[in-house]
């Protein structure tokens, strides 16, 4: 297992963020690329994934933006926030490292654990400390038996937390199974994509193979899943693509792997939206397999629900929102508190930082769903509520649920330039917030939250209650954007006086 990679990366992503720090100003790809000696791809991947741990790390004083034609750019506010953000990065990749070595190697006891992380054995027993704090949510921990680090907890779960770790940090950049050939299983993921006709890129190929991968180390280990009471309405859709395919037999004699656990294999990959929407656009009889599991149940009723608010759907609505919204119902019953989608990414910041109105609204018709169907996966709230808006914005402008904010835009610009001005501002902001933007005022009372204009002077002055005020040039800076979209978070995250 290449256990050092996690290493590498990590090393590479500190060396990319000072880069960035120095450079304090827009670097491109290719730059940063020729000064550490890697390729372009591996340098992206990585700003990506640094991108996605800022943005964790919920920091005001830091952030990283990414701009196609520009580069990357990385504004710290506080130097303190800057050094905790690299001491999170250092002391996580022991952990992770950690993790993996108890997930897929026989001997991971104290020792072992010591040697291979050079670090002292005091220290190994606060990082399992730390990721057990990590786990709890999810019913897991790392306990010993017979002095071997082992998971103790429902194996789904296991796999679930380990499929999500192993990803988000290699993205399929390595393959850190040594036990499983990855030319092999990927030949064999082709091929049963080839029998059912399944349009699988290389992403999803990977992803599958590592969802194998995780669950065969474990199954070898001894560790094998049992699935609860209620799965064998699912086993169904198993068993159909069993006959299209013989996915049984090709597992058993090419690893020995039983029937129930490619039963768990395959439910686990209709989490993944290509997958299902390819097996669901291409097969006529796929609604009738689905009918009566309880994802398919749970998305009827959630359907129903939104219909007595939004008026009845027409079929291609519905049936377009079923599609969406199935794989996530099916994943919410398959893990419990696992807020990370199938890809390793999660929604959550999106509904809590964009719509609070909406989020609570859901959280609700959460637990009115959960009361009325008794469906555990209603449970599964903080994953499923950013499910739910992302599928929901593609029938509805969901930011008009929220809090409006009038802005008052009054310039000394010509007509031509005050209406490019203001289509900036809609495109910038208009799709997440729900902005009124009006040109003049109606009387000097009226209730304006923002300002934005040219001048210092202008109408807004004469306004009776003050507003914040931001003065722009004609075509908005990154700064600009970046300071009207703090205020506008500001706005819709204030309690109400």
């Amino acid at each position: 297992m290449k256990i050092t990679a996690i290493e590498d990366s990590v090393s590479l992503e500190l060396k990319l963020l000072e880069l960035m720090k120095e450079k304090g100003d827009w670097i491109d790809a290719e730059e940063m690329a020729k000064t550490l000696g890697i390729s372009t791809k591996r340098t992206t991947s990585l700003i990506n994934s640094l991108l996605h741990e800022i943005r964790s790390f919920d920091s005001d004083n830091l952030n990283l933006k990414i701009l196609k034609g520009r580069g990357n750019l990385l504004e710290i506010k506080d130097a303190r926030d800057y050094r905790k953000f690299r001491q999170k990065l250092i002391e996580n990749i022991i952990i992770y490292k950690i993790l993996f070595s108890i997930a897929l190697n026989k001997d991971a006891n104290l020792e072992r654990l010591a040697m291979e992380n050079f670090v002292s054995e005091s220290l190994i027993k606060k990082r399992i400390a730390s990721a057990n704090q990590m786990m709890a949510k999810l019913g897991v921990k790392v306990v010993t038996r017979k002095k071997q680090y082992l998971f103790q907890g429902d194996e789904q779960q296991v796999r679930g937390m380990l499929n999500i770790l192993f990803w988000r940090l290699y993205r399929g950049d390595e393959w850190p199974f040594s036990g499983v050939n990855k030319e092999k299983i990927i030949h064999l993921i082709s091929q049963i994509s080839h029998e059912i006709d399944l349009q699988m890129n290389q992403f999803t190929a990977y992803q599958i193979a590592y969802m194998f991968a995780i669950n065969f180390s474990r199954y070898q280990r001894g560790f094998s899943v049992n699935l609860e009471e209620g799965w064998e309405k699912y086993r169904s859709i198993c068993e159909w693509i069993d006959e299209k395919t013989d996915i049984y037999a090709l597992f058993y004699k090419n690893y020995g792997f039983p029937k129930h656990e490619v039963d768990f294999l395959l439910i686990e990959a209709m989490t993944k939206s290509k997958i299902y929407n390819s097996l669901e656009h291409k097969t006529p009889d796929f609604w009738s397999i689905l009918e009566g599991t309880p994802a398919f149940e749970a998305t009827e009723r959630l359907v129903q629900k939104m219909e007595m608010h939004t008026g009845k759907l027409s079929e291609e609505k519905r049936r377009l929102f079923l599609r969406y919204i199935y794989p996530c119902h099916l994943h919410a019953d398959l893990f419990s508190n696992i807020i990370f989608s199938e890809s390793g990414h999660h929604a959550i910041n999106i509904s809590s930082y964009f719509f609070p109105v909406m989020r609570q609204s859901l959280k609700k018709l959460l637990a009115e769903l959960y009361q009325e169907s008794g469906l555990t996966l209603f449970l599964n709230e903080e994953y499923l509520i950013g499910e739910y808006i992302l599928a929901l914005s593609f029938f509805m402008p969901v930011q008009f649920q929220e809090k409006e904010i009038t802005l008052f835009i009054d310039t000394d610009l010509s007509e031509m330039l005050e209406k490019l001005l203001i289509r900036q501002i809609f495109n910038q902001f208009g799709h997440l917030y729900n902005l009124k933007m009006i040109t003049s005022l109606s009387e000097p009372e009226q209730n304006v939250d923002i300002v934005i204009s040219t001048s210092a002077m202008g109408e807004h002055s004469n306004l009776k209650k003050p507003a914040q005020l931001f003065l722009v040039h004609p075509f908005l800076t990154r700064r600009e954007i970046g300071d009207i979209e703090d205020y506008l978070h500001i706005l819709i995250t204030k309690n109400d006086e």
